[in-house]
């Protein structure tokens, strides 16, 4: 297999071995989160509390 000199990410699937390009900076990153509207999430997360579990 002949791949190209940069950064790879190894992600292991189950028995599989997946590479992907890694990025190389965060630029697409803060794109993303420009491009969000002034609304977004205005009214805030509604997220469930936390759940009561037994200590181990």
């Amino acid at each position: 297999m002949n791949l190209p000199r940069r950064p790879w990410l190894v992600l292991y699937c189950g028995d599989e071995i997946v590479l992907r390009a890694a990025p190389v900076d965060a630029t697409g990153i803060f794109d993303a989160l420009v491009s969000l509207t002034a609304d977004f999430m205005a009214d805030g997360r509604d997220d469930a509390p936390p759940q009561e579990r037994e200590a181990l």
